[in-house]
């Protein structure tokens, strides 16, 4: 899978960010990673699987910086992480660790 943003009015700076957080994602030897855009409500939106985890990965960009809310799904715990996206993807990473 490839990230296509050529049809869609990203800035490049937000189009770094995100395909960072992509390629961070790839690394994870997820079981499944899928991704969709909403031109309308400014998000990128993943969607994870690894083993019992389960996560949705949305990042949310305006004008001035991009916000990641992140909710996380294991068999006996629920997470919800709203913060930067840098921050969003470590803590993501501890947990499915």
């Amino acid at each position: 899978m490839k990230l296509q943003f050529q049809e869609y009015n990203i800035s490049e700076r937000h189009t770094y960010q995100i395909k960072y957080v992509y390629e961070e994602l790839k690394k994870m030897s997820l079981d499944k990673l899928w991704y969709d855009i909403s031109v309308d409500d400014e998000c990128v939106f993943f969607y994870g699987e690894k083993k019992d985890v389960k996560f949705f990965f949305n990042i949310f960009y305006n004008e001035n910086e991009n916000e990641a809310l992140v909710n996380v799904s294991t068999i006996d715990k629920k997470y919800t992480i709203e913060n930067k996206v840098e921050i969003s993807l470590n803590k993501l990473k501890k947990i499915i660790k």
